[in-house]
């Protein structure tokens, strides 16, 4: 049996080496108040998760820093089956939004073809904090969890990752993940022939000077024809390159529907 593939995104996961120092460093930027038993408890509470998820057998893919989560996100050769995104990043002070860059994840992963059939987790410890944050998470189409650092929070989140790993697709989520793929394998092919309609263009446009100077230079009637032809098959390209331009959009459009629809249904699965 294959193992259940799961990404586990959280700047709090200790490297158990020098580079923590780093991470204790950005901290201590972003949240001053921050005592070291605090950061402590952080360390040993994201280091037993991970420890949890791996004796509980997953294919553990582990992301430290959020360009790390984009990357493992982009280059995954085979869907994940649950991403857990954690959803706050204070340990990057640069990052843009960081007390919610964990929203972009969600965004890059329903961007990709098998990132959107991946459930995902959204870990964090401010749930507790702020009432509104967990309602945000299912709006996202996530699994709202506290994250406490305990082992009993540890257990709890490799019952929901097993749960959510488990679950089958519904025919409506598979309807549209075949929908959206067809559509953009259409948008791929639609872009493509653009491209050489254009790249044609550019040729036939520099066979048509070349005749038109000919024609000035030595008058022949071969020189006349040449560029005749060229002026009209030039013509004809740009129409077709016009037309292929307005089909792009319109399956960019109808793929940007599907998209929208499929996390509009996730929502409202979420909320029932």
């Amino acid at each position: 049996m294959i193992p259940s593939r799961v990404l586990i995104a959280d700047d709090e996961i200790p490297y158990c080496d020098d580079r923590d120092r780093q991470t204790r460093e950005a901290l201590r930027q972003t949240r001053p108040n921050a005592s070291d038993e605090e950061y402590r408890k952080g360390y040993d509470g994201m280091l037993g998760a991970c420890q949890a998820l791996s004796n509980a057998e997953f294919d553990l893919t582990i992301a430290r820093r959020f360009e790390d989560a984009e990357d493992a996100i982009r280059t995954a050769e085979r869907p994940f089956d649950v991403a857990i995104i954690d959803l706050g990043w204070a340990a990057q002070p640069d990052l843009k939004d960081r007390d919610t860059a964990g929203k972009k994840l969600v965004q890059a992963l329903r961007e990709t073809q098998g990132g959107r059939a991946t459930r995902v987790i959204m870990y964090s410890s401010r749930f507790d904090e702020m009432e509104t944050l967990a309602e945000t998470a299912c709006r996202l189409g996530t699994l709202p969890l506290l994250k406490t650092y305990t082992k009993g929070s540890h257990q709890t989140l490799v019952a929901a990752t097993r749960f959510l790993a488990s679950r089958q697709p519904t025919p409506d989520e598979q309807a549209f993940s075949s929908a959206i793929a067809t559509w953009e394998e259409r948008l791929v092919e639609l872009r493509t022939l653009s491209k050489w309609c254009r790249i044609l263009m550019i040729l036939v446009g520099a066979v048509m000077v070349a005749g038109v100077m000919m024609l000035f230079v030595a008058g022949t009637t071969a020189a006349a024809v040449q560029a005749s032809g060229s002026v009209l098959v030039t013509v004809l390209l740009g129409f077709v390159s016009k037309q292929l331009d307005a089909r792009v959009r319109e399956v960019d459009n109808a793929l940007q529907k599907a998209r929208d629809q499929s996390r509009e249904m996730r929502q409202t699965q979420n909320a029932a």
